[in-house]
């Protein structure tokens, strides 16, 4: 019956199914989020379901497309004067962007969320994430020290939260480059 509680509520189901990498899944709540948003005028929800649906789409492929939704929906998503999870946001936006190919510019968009991150006075949920996104940017640039260097603090940062499924996905990530570059 509480039309923004359900908003919330898809919302935060397609940001659990971003943050288990299930894209499909992820489009799906993002599409309902969205619908919801419209029914009930409820703008923000509509934002949001842009970026979740702009990732999902760039870790299909569709990296163009999915960019340009992530990039417009940060765009209202300050225009609003919001800041709560931008940060967040900026990760998924460095994570399309690696995926279609820039990772320069994926650590530029790091960059400003880390300085979003050092701005706050609490333990940010996504921290590690943001510099394990950083340490696949780092490695598409070629650059396996800094790549390494990300993954330890990704891991410090997961443990430190006590998050064992960040570390594990840390850990994968790690394993996946030694793999490729190193020593497994």
């Amino acid at each position: 019956e509480n039309r923004y509680a359900l908003s919330t509520a898809a919302q935060q189901r397609a940001m659990f199914h971003q943050l288990r990498h299930e894209l499909d899944e992820t489009i799906d709540w993002s599409e309902q989020t969205r619908r919801i948003g419209h029914e009930q005028d409820f703008p923000m929800r509509i934002v949001q379901a842009d970026i979740y649906r702009g990732w999902a789409l760039a870790r299909q492929g569709d990296a163009a497309e999915g960019i340009e939704l992530i990039a417009d929906g940060l765009a209202r998503f300050r225009a609003a004067g919001a800041r709560l999870n931008e940060a967040y946001y900026l990760g998924m936006y460095a994570d399309a962007l690696i995926e279609a190919g820039r990772p320069d510019d994926a650590v530029a968009a790091l960059g400003d969320a880390f300085d979003l991150v050092a701005d706050t006075t609490r333990s940010y949920f996504y921290e590690s994430e943001l510099h394990r996104i950083c340490a696949r940017a780092r490695a598409a640039l070629g650059d396996l020290a800094g790549a390494r260097a990300e993954l330890d603090t990704s891991r410090d940062v997961a443990s430190a939260q006590q998050s064992p499924a960040l570390v594990l996905r840390t850990d994968l990530d790690r394993l996946e480059l030694e793999l490729d570059d190193g020593d497994p």
